[in-house]
C-alpha cells in the first residue's frame, strides 16, 4: 500500500505542477504540503483542516480526494483518531 505522501507527491508530478503553484492556488501553506508529502503529521494542524488541506490539493489537480482520504485514514499518526469524513 502506497503512503499518503507518495500518492500526493504522485499525482503532483504526474501534473507537472510545482508545490509553490499548489500552495498560491488553494492558499494551503507550502510547509503544510511538504508536511503531507512527507508524510510528517506531527507538523500539521488538528485532522479537520487536514482533511480539507487533501480535498484542496486534489481538487487542484482535477483528482477525486476519496483515495487520498481514505490513505489519511489509515495512516498511524494521521487520522486514525478522529471521527469519519
Amino acid at each position: 500500500m502506497s503512503s499518503l505522501g507518495l500518492y500526493l507527491r504522485g499525482l503532483r508530478e504526474a501534473t507537472g505542477m510545482s508545490l509553490d503553484d499548489i500552495a498560491r492556488s488553494t492558499r494551503v501553506g507550502r510547509r503544510h504540503l511538504e508536511a503531507l508529502e512527507s508524510d510528517t503529521f506531527e507538523e500539521l494542524p488538528a485532522p479537520v483542516f487536514v482533511k480539507g488541506f487533501i480535498r484542496a490539493y486534489c481538487e487542484f489537480l482535477d483528482a477525486s480526494p476519496d483515495e487520498a482520504l481514505g490513505l489519511y485514514r489509515e495512516t498511524p499518526g494521521g487520522a486514525a483518531s478522529a471521527p469519519g469524513p
